[in-house]
């Protein structure tokens, strides 16, 4: 039998007890000490004893969330690096050399990827190029038609060359740098030329 504190009038009464003596206070079934404050034999409340093991699995908590911070962190700062480094990758080497790279002046190649040149005819005054887009994950392909007096394009991508074939290069567009700086890369180089 151990002494506790009523939690509602504060009077020491038997842990047993059903109901506090004094005002009445259920305190749960005897042997429970529910809404109860355990009592040392100097008349102080007692303070509940910690679990350890609750307290253990709070530091592994901890611990893990701390190194979920620092892989997160630093794959940041190794994606940076990657990138940063690809930027001043030249892919020139890796690329079929009858293509010719062209150069992403408003977008930036090491943002953007690398973009090459793999055919370009003119017919009826429209320019029809397939390009190469080259990045540390995959490449891509696209096919455009521009009309370089009336800066009009149409597009088409794919993740492969041979899906440049079947191609519906959709609807005539006017382009515009703000809106897409890549195209006006591709625009600019193709119509200089």
């Amino acid at each position: 039998m151990a002494l506790v504190e009523c939690s509602e009038c504060a009077k020491i009464i038997s842990d047993q007890s059903t109901s506090c003596p004094k005002c009445g206070f259920p305190t749960g079934e005897a042997g429970h000490t529910n809404n109860l404050n355990m009592v040392d034999k100097s008349g102080r409340v007692a303070e509940p004893q910690k679990n350890i093991r609750v307290q253990l699995l709070k530091i592994i908590a901890i611990i893990a969330i701390i190194c979920l911070f620092y892989l997160i962190i630093s794959s940041y700062f190794n994606y940076k690096e990657k990138a940063k480094q690809y930027g001043q990758k030249d892919f020139s080497e890796q690329v079929d050399s009858s293509y010719i790279p062209i150069p992403m002046l408003l977008t930036g190649a090491g943002e953007d990827g690398h973009y090459f040149l793999i055919s370009h005819t003119t017919n009826n005054g429209i320019e029809e190029i397939k390009y190469m887009r080259k990045d540390n994950v995959f490449d891509s392909y696209g096919k455009m038609e521009i009309k370089c007096l009336d800066n009009e394009i149409r597009k088409y991508s794919a993740n492969s060359l041979s899906g440049l074939q079947s191609a519906n290069m959709g609807e005539w567009y006017k382009i515009s740098p703000e809106a897409d700086w890549t195209e006006q890369d591709i625009v600019n180089f193709v119509c200089g030329m």
